[in-house]
């Protein structure tokens, strides 16, 4: 999947005409998620689901740096008219 980033994303949405209201980076707040889901798939067997061991890995690659992938990875939450 090709992300953008948050600059590019307000550009783009600048861009196209809307008028940003409210703009939030809510990624902190999802972490305690993420370390949930890292939890849960520990105890799942390995498995030849590739999607499962894909989010297997994602989530223990994050797990390892929080702050900073928590840093370099915004949630953005965005309200434009």
């Amino acid at each position: 999947m090709h992300l953008i980033s948050s600059t590019q994303l307000r550009r783009m949405i600048e861009e196209a005409g809307w008028q940003i209201v409210h703009w939030r980076n809510r990624r902190e707040e999802s972490m305690p998620s993420l370390r949930v889901w890292h939890k849960r798939l520990a105890e799942i067997p390995r498995e030849d689901d590739l999607h499962l061991e894909t989010l297997r890995s994602f989530c223990s690659r994050v797990c390892q740096c929080e702050k900073e992938w928590a840093e370099n990875n915004p949630l953005i939450e965005v309200v434009a008219v």
